[in-house]
């Protein structure tokens, strides 16, 4: 069963799906709004081949908005809501992360908040922040794929996901462009 984008529903609805007796993981993805259209294309392959639900903020018209009023209070409330919804974060690595004031932010928020941290390296040579260091790194769709595996594992009921992933050596993978395929 697909994994859905957890912006889109209402407070309620959110809650009740982190709550639920059937409740999946839910990663929460951290990245620069340079990115929207990677983390795009990894938030439909988290949802469509993992199966788990992501936090991802374009869908967010909250914090859209508070961002287009200059309202950094605001923004950091949605924020805020969006890791405690979710049960992981996954940041994004790529050469415009340092550029971004709001992921050290995500990240210490959603360490402090006893989430699983994990740094998603994009293709090519990223050099990582100290900051990106304290977590787990994935380097590649080889990667993604194990880590993927192990959340689907923490839910309240355990999936086979085996057949869902995308072998990383598949020809033309999603992730080809994105991600290094083995590493």
């Amino acid at each position: 069963m697909a994994g859905r984008n957890r912006a889109l529903l209402s407070d309620q609805q959110a809650i009740a799906a982190k709550a639920g007796e059937s409740a999946r993981s839910c990663i929460y993805i951290s990245h620069f709004h340079i990115d929207k259209n990677i983390v795009r294309a990894i938030a439909k392959y988290i949802m469509e081949h993992g199966g788990l639900d992501v936090y991802f903020d374009e869908n967010d018209a909250d914090i859209e908005l508070d961002l287009l009023l200059n309202d950094p209070s605001r923004a950091t409330k949605c924020i805020e809501r969006g890791i405690l919804l979710s049960t992981h974060i996954l940041c994004l690595a790529s050469k415009d992360t340092c550029k971004s004031w709001w992921i050290p932010y995500e990240i210490g928020f959603a360490k402090s908040s006893n989430k699983g941290v994990a740094i998603l390296k994009l293709r090519g040579s990223v050099e990582l922040p100290e900051y990106l260091k304290i977590a787990t790194v994935l380097r590649s769709t080889k990667s993604l794929n194990v880590y993927l595996e192990a959340l689907r594992g923490t839910g309240a009921k355990k999936h086979t996901i085996s057949e869902s992933l995308l072998e990383h050596k598949v020809m033309n993978h999603p992730l080809d462009k994105i991600l290094d395929w083995q590493e």
